[in-house]
């Protein structure tokens, strides 16, 4: 087999929950918080064979067999290592040979979380620290939005006042080339070639994935004349709105130790809900539920509370999450 990518297995793991797959070769059913059936590799009359969708692991009790994705398909399907990360792969659509520019792609997503990190930084001590900060500031804490809060979720401010390019003069001061910012999606590049920030005026909400990487930031404005109200890194090398679930690194142990999850609609609901001591919450970043998203939710719970808003917009998120989820 040509060079396999480093990461084609999490890859794998990520596309495809183990509870669907194991489903594909036994009937399984709830026992808690995991589900079990009948092992398929010894005969039993009662389950002994359990799947965590949790931890995203196997394990039968009566043969001692057990593991994840990988040794499933190798013992059902009778494969070596190889010959299963073939299957796996032809089935989630992942790509196993390392591509010419597969380097290039991680040396870039390590860019970008680097140059997230700085950005958050930035925005977090303008909203802090800087006189520019000081009216996100008073709507932040208007809203119920604590000192507390505001430091756990490294909420700041993008300022825009005279200049449309504060946050790329202060990574060019940091050595950050124009190329890398754009690529990063936090900056613009004009048709003149002027260079802006992709935020400007508007509060800001750094974003982690289920690993609790920085991957992108949602902004909101501070004048709710100025439109869109909400906007979101572009789509990156590591930040794709519809794969990322807000605040779910955080929420994954209440997730786990409450039993169910709650689903809201934004990022502040989110917030203030943790702060009021509701923090097995996430919230989709202001986008309908996708696929990805409910896969991520079912390896952490089979039990989901929907909380958006009652508006037209809500009860049809709601109705579109029921559909998904069931």
């Amino acid at each position: 087999m040509p060079y396999v990518k480093q990461d084609a297995v999490q890859e794998i793991k990520d596309r495809l929950d183990l509870v669907d797959l194991v489903s594909e070769h036994l009937r399984l059913q709830k026992a808690g918080r995991d589900l079990k059936g009948l092992c398929p590799f010894h005969s039993e009359k009662t389950p002994s064979f359990y799947v965590s969708p949790e931890k995203q692991l196997w394990h039968c009790y009566g043969c001692q067999k057990g593991g994840d994705h990988f040794t499933f398909i190798q013992d059902i399907e009778h494969l070596d290592f190889r010959g299963a990360l073939r299957l796996l792969a032809e089935k989630t659509g992942v790509v196993l040979e390392e591509s010419p520019g597969a380097g290039r792609q991680r040396e870039l997503k390590r860019t970008i979380h680097r140059l997230n990190g700085m950005a958050a930084q930035y925005y977090h001590h303008i909203l802090l620290e800087n006189p520019a900060g000081r009216t996100a500031l008073i709507q932040l804490e208007s809203r119920g939005v604590t000192r507390q809060s505001m430091a756990e979720f490294m909420l700041g401010f993008a300022p825009a006042g005279q200049h449309r390019d504060n946050l790329v003069r202060f990574l060019r001061k940091h050595g950050v080339s124009d190329r890398e910012m754009v690529e990063a999606g936090l900056a613009t590049k004009l048709e003149g070639g002027d260079l802006w920030d992709r935020f400007r005026q508007r509060i800001m909400i750094p974003i982690h994935d289920e690993h609790g990487e920085l991957v992108g930031f949602g902004g909101r404005v501070i004048d709710d004349s100025q439109q869109p109200k909400y906007l979101n890194t572009s789509q990156t090398a590591l930040y794709d709105k519809g794969r990322t679930l807000f605040n779910l690194f955080r929420a994954r142990k209440p997730i786990h130790e409450q039993k169910h999850a709650v689903l809201m609609e934004g990022y502040f609901d989110a917030i203030t809900a943790w702060q009021a001591g509701v923090t097995n919450v996430v919230t989709t970043s202001g986008t309908a539920l996708t696929e990805h998203q409910v896969r991520l939710l079912k390896r952490e719970t089979q039990e989901l509370l929907l909380a958006f808003d009652r508006d037209d917009a809500g009860m049809n998120a709601t109705q579109r999450a029921i559909e998904l989820a069931s």
